[in-house]
């Protein structure tokens, strides 16, 4: 059975303030966690890095 909505194309399909803000928000969130992972990243290579180095001397 078909749903009662149907969707807009053509002249009438348009994105809403709201969508654009939620991808918006999405679109930020996405890049705080993945600089965050990134940093996490090179802080524990440098870490590592650096315990390696003591352990040899």
């Amino acid at each position: 059975m078909l749903a009662s909505y149907r969707a807009d194309y053509g002249e009438r399909s348009r994105f809403r303030w709201w969508h654009r803000l939620r991808a918006g928000v999405a679109l930020i969130g996405v890049v705080i966690l993945m600089g965050a992972g990134l940093t996490v990243l090179v802080g524990l290579f440098f870490v590592g890095i650096t315990i390696g180095l003591e352990t040899l001397v």
